[in-house]
């Protein structure tokens, strides 16, 4: 492919319409300043125009491997940290909803188990009911994604020469272009899982929504550089 053409079609600003709307949105709702605006903009496009100049290349400088390297390993970690923070928010809110169905006459073990359900649960209590198994569902997701995220990261620190390196920049992406949202979660921002809410407010989780849509365009646009069948990661290594 021609590098110079990869890189001007490529470009996340080809395809940052609504990402920058929800930008401007959360800006307005004062959810998020000026500098986080920025902070997200050059995680997300920092790391995808230097993807998009590493899978276009022949051969990337070795130099320049290592330190998009260094930036998977950090955003490995970002993605990490933004499952956790998820999990922890439906913790609480699972706390909440056992609060409610105590009250309701549901019994729970130690563990948080549900032991017994009295049958002539009212609209309400089976509607917390509902609530409460939607948010188990979700901490098992967000639990197993970490998991494999803990998974990719140890193989990643062992990389130890250029091949291996590359290997897990590629692991990492592809991972982002199959499963869709770990440049997302690796810039801090949090994707929206079963809520509880029929409306949820405006939050970070938008934006992490279509920071992936954006992603996924990214290296779309890639992959029709590269051909049908072709991954569209870099093979000169």
């Amino acid at each position: 492919m021609s590098m110079e053409k990869a890189i001007h079609e490529c470009d996340p600003t080809n395809f940052n319409t609504e990402f920058e709307e929800v930008l401007e949105l959360l800006y307005d709702e004062f959810i998020i300043d000026e500098d986080e605006m920025d902070e997200y903009r050059d995680c997300l496009y920092g790391y995808l125009r230097d993807y998009i100049r590493f899978a276009a290349s022949e051969r990337p400088p070795d130099r320049f491997v290592d330190r998009l390297y260094e930036k998977t390993l950090d955003m490995i970690d970002g993605a990490i940290r933004a499952r956790d923070m998820q999990a922890d928010d439906a913790r609480e809110q699972m706390q909440i909803a056992e609060e409610f169905l105590v009250d309701c006459g549901i019994e729970f073990d130690d563990e948080g188990n549900i032991v017994d359900i009295p049958e002539d649960l009212d609209h309400y209590c089976q509607r917390w009911l509902e609530d409460y198994e939607v948010l188990s569902h979700v901490i098992e997701s967000l639990e197993d994604d970490k998991e494999y995220l803990e998974e990719m990261k140890k193989k990643c620190w062992l990389a130890d020469d250029r091949l291996e390196k590359i290997m897990c920049i590629e692991e990492f992406v592809q991972a982002t272009h199959t499963r869709g949202h770990y440049l997302a979660t690796g810039c801090g921002l949090p994707l929206p899982e079963a809520v509880i809410y029929e409306e949820p407010p405006l939050g970070l989780d938008t934006l992490g929504a279509v920071a992936t849509e954006l992603t996924r365009d990214v290296l779309n646009c890639l992959r029709e550089f590269k051909g049908e069948g072709d991954t569209g990661g870099l093979f000169g290594v």
